[in-house]
């Protein structure tokens, strides 16, 4: 069975980690920087963020869809 984690980046934990810690306190994250600190949190909201990342890729690829809908039904384009 395929990792559905596999694209996910470590950007992509990193950003939204500090998205879901700034939620509960602007500027939390900033305690992130503290050694041990990262790796504790990331742990903690490891499911969090999963879940933050699969709604993100969701919305993304209903964007996609939304765009690609669009332009096929542009004048000139998509079925004749």
């Amino acid at each position: 069975m395929p990792n559905r984690y596999a694209k996910m980046t470590t950007e992509d934990f990193s950003r939204l980690l500090v998205e879901i810690i700034d939620e509960h306190n602007p500027k939390a994250s900033d305690l992130l920087m503290i050694a041990g600190v990262f790796e504790a949190v990331s742990e903690e909201y490891n499911n969090a963020v999963l879940e933050a990342w699969e709604l993100e890729q969701a919305e993304k690829a209903d964007e996609d869809e939304h765009n690609r809908l669009l332009a096929e039904d542009e004048p000139g384009k998509g079925a004749q």
